[in-house]
């Protein structure tokens, strides 16, 4: 039987510190003038939008630093939403790092079983994405069984005692061969797989055989 858990009302947030670096976007620049930069936004999950951003450099308003930042690293960029607008437009960050994480705040989570859950995660810019994930590294018990049972309720326990500040980070676009998306599920700094692997509930998995 599966649950739903509403970790902050079914509204995703803005989350908490957390060790995942959360809201961090590819950006494929396409043009750059006074009225902004426009481009594309990669989001994972194959899920892209066109938009039109304030972009700028932390620490150095203007459009100066942001045409020097492109002219060393090209128009693939990564950005992360800031809150509000700036000039009526989107505002977001030019971010110095190899690759975003895909790591979103979690609104609502169903536990489907103890290593499945359905979540609906907030991508920033006013979207959202209903993902079906399968917990990365870790095998638990089948639903039909006892040991699953407790192990779903395990989880379930989990994230409810950790309600607003569970965050959801995916390999992109990569799913498993039932289709779900492998994932990582942190609240605090504090790992749901490692956890569940710590309290016995579940075992290492790599993907085959089980």
């Amino acid at each position: 039987m599966s649950t739903t858990v509403t970790l902050n009302g079914g509204a995703a947030v803005a989350a908490p510190p957390s060790g995942l670096d959360v809201g961090v976007h590819r950006l494929e620049i396409t043009a750059l003038n006074r009225a902004g930069v426009a481009g594309v936004l990669d989001f994972g999950f194959g899920v892209a939008a066109p938009l039109l951003l304030n972009l700028a450099v932390p620490g150095r308003p203007g459009i100066g630093p942001v045409r020097r930042w492109m002219a060393e690293r090209g128009t693939t960029v990564f950005v992360r939403l800031e809150a509000g607008r700036r000039r009526g437009r989107r505002a977001a960050t030019l971010v110095d790092t190899l690759a975003p994480s895909y790591a979103y705040q979690a609104g609502q989570i169903r536990v489907v079983d103890g290593d499945t859950l359905d979540a609906a995660l907030g991508l920033g810019y006013g979207l959202g994405y209903a993902a079906k994930l399968r917990l990365a590294g870790v095998n638990t018990p089948e639903l039909a069984t006892v040991p699953g049972v407790d192990a779903a309720a395990w989880v379930r326990n989990w994230l409810v005692a950790r309600r607003g500040s569970v965050v959801v980070r995916t390999v992109k676009d990569r799913r498993e061969k039932y289709g779900r998306y492998l994932a990582t599920v942190e609240a605090g700094g504090e790992s749901l797989n490692e956890a569940l692997l710590t309290a016995g509930v579940a075992v290492p998995y790599d993907g085959g055989r089980r």
